[in-house]
């Protein structure tokens, strides 16, 4: 996949070169930054979300472009700015998707800066929200986690038993 991930940056940078008018810039910019993303070239991903963002605002990409550059800012530390961007992008968001995703990655912000109460009450959200996907599996464990430290030990068995339930099935996304 590294390869095809490299040949995806080529052929998008030829295009943005050769057609910077195209009426496929901001698909482009999008792509380019999932591709920097899934190279764990986090700085570059997030450029280009970014550019996509400030050059393209009213393009029917930025829901997308908010998730991948704030799944970005997590993997680079950077929780309260992933935080300060989501929270301002949330109110704005009419996808059921885009919204369950916020949710998850705010949930997974607060989970890794071991803020218990906030990440279970945003997993239960994304929860709600997220359909059956690798998320979707990762919040529901993540939100077992959250109530096991909270000492909610029902909530954090029902969950548990979930993933359990979907592993079995081969449920899981």
């Amino acid at each position: 996949p590294i390869d095809k991930y490299r040949k995806v940056i080529e052929a998008a940078a030829k295009l943005l070169e050769y057609y910077p008018k195209s009426r496929w810039v901001d698909d482009t910019l999008l792509l380019m930054g999932i591709a920097y993303f899934r190279l764990q070239d986090y700085s570059r991903a997030e450029r280009k979300f970014t550019e996509l963002m400030t050059i393209y605002p009213n393009s029917g990409h930025v829901p997308e472009a908010v998730i991948w550059k704030a799944r970005t800012l997590v993997e680079q530390g950077k929780h309260d700015d992933a935080t300060k961007l989501l929270t301002e992008t949330a109110p704005s968001l009419k996808n059921r998707h885009h919204r369950g995703q916020v949710e998850f990655l705010l949930a997974k912000t607060e989970f890794d800066q071991k803020h218990w109460d906030e990440a279970a009450t945003h997993f239960k959200l994304a929860l709600d929200l997220l359909p059956a996907s690798e998320d979707r599996f990762e919040a529901i464990y993540r939100y077992g986690l959250s109530e096991f430290e909270r000492k909610q030990f029902k909530d954090a068995a029902d969950a548990f038993s979930e993933v359990a339930r979907q592993t079995r099935n081969g449920a899981r996304a």
